[in-house]
């Protein structure tokens, strides 16, 4: 008689069987049910305000300046208050944050990105070309940076020098940028280029890169729509920009809406160009040329310019011919800079 039993190994149906599938099934019921349950746990706990701004900053490297700034003109984000006023922001928001900076140092404008969701920038950053990694470093301190930023400019490394720009100007807030990267950059170049350290060629790289670098920080820092105007150039003869640079950095963080012309502009394009914008303030800096024409070119731009404009010269050739330059206002300095900025503006408050 054959043997009708089982194979070796095979499943016996029974009662044991089917309380075994019915145990099966209800414990895979309740994984999905707490699988469902740490999802949604998950998720509350991303969104739970956790950080504050000094926290957020130093995780994603975007200066609290430049977050408060993106919050109340681009509303980016909006973050939950602490009991005494403070910010508080969540996982996700620091998250959304990151993909936001390395889109920023893609060449991406803040207004562009501060209402797009968190899926459409991620999708976004996916189709950018180039390693992701670069994106992702800190910022250098800024003397380190700008010892880096000297040396990729005397080798032309023009590309690797904007990445490290497009990184400081998230990192720091304009004033920091200014004082610590932007004048000694620009001293230090121009101190190696009078030693014959480096050329000509380098001065004008170092130029190009702080002109990108200034219009980085004017789309991520707009000032009020009804900011004061200024313009920042340099007179028809100097080519130089090393003094007209930091005039338009600093109007940015003293609030201004400055509009950098360049260098070698005529008297008469400049009048033209405060009538036009209704400007305030012209910043003029001469560091080089012949006095005679220095005196001869800012006094035909004091003359061309409208009565409620003024105009202020700065640098070694305009503050030699100072005695000469009547209606030009020559100063020496950030600080007495700053005081100009602050009195330009008090000024159109009354007038207005």
């Amino acid at each position: 008689m054959p043997d009708e039993s089982p194979p070796r190994g095979a499943a016996r149906a029974g009662a044991g069987d089917v309380g075994e599938c019915i145990a099966i099934h209800e414990l895979r019921a309740m994984c999905n049910k707490v699988s469902r349950v740490d999802v949604k746990g998950t998720e509350r706990q991303l969104q739970r305000p956790r950080y504050r701004i000094g926290a957020v900053a130093r995780m994603t490297g975007i200066s609290a300046h430049a977050l408060r700034a993106w919050e109340r003109r681009y509303g980016a984000l909006n973050p939950d208050r602490a009991e005494g006023g403070g910010r508080l922001y969540s996982e996700a928001d620091v998250a959304r944050l990151r993909i936001i900076r390395q889109l920023l140092e893609r060449g991406h404008a803040i207004g562009q990105l501060a209402r797009v969701p968190a899926d459409e920038l991620q999708r976004l950053l996916a189709e950018q070309s180039g390693p992701l990694a670069l994106a992702l470093e800190p910022a250098a301190p800024p003397r380190a940076l700008v010892r880096r930023l000297v040396s990729a400019v005397r080798h032309l490394a023009l590309l690797e020098a904007d990445q490290m720009l497009a990184r400081a100007a998230i990192a720091f807030e304009p004033r920091r940028l200014t004082d610590e990267v932007v004048r000694p950059l620009l001293d230090e170049v121009s101190r190696r280029c009078r030693r014959g350290r480096l050329r000509v060629v380098h001065e004008q790289a170092a130029y190009s890169l702080l002109r990108g670098l200034f219009a980085t920080v004017s789309r991520m820092h707009l000032p009020p729509k009804r900011a004061n105007v200024a313009l920042v150039a340099t007179p028809d003869g100097e080519r130089r920009e090393w003094g007209a640079l930091p005039l338009a950095f600093q109007g940015l963080v003293e609030g201004w809406r400055v509009l950098y012309l360049g260098p070698g502009l005529p008297s008469v394009d400049l009048a033209e160009a405060a009538r036009t914008t209704g400007s305030t303030l012209v910043l003029v800096s001469v560091v080089d040329g012949d006095a005679q024409r220095t005196v001869a070119e800012l006094r035909a731009l004091a003359r061309a310019l409208p009565s409620d404009v003024e105009l202020v010269a700065t640098g070694p050739a305009a503050e030699s011919a100072a005695r000469a330059l009547v209606g030009v206002r020559v100063i020496s300095g950030a600080e007495e800079l700053g005081q100009v900025f602050a009195a330009a503006k008090a000024a159109r408050r009354r007038a207005s």
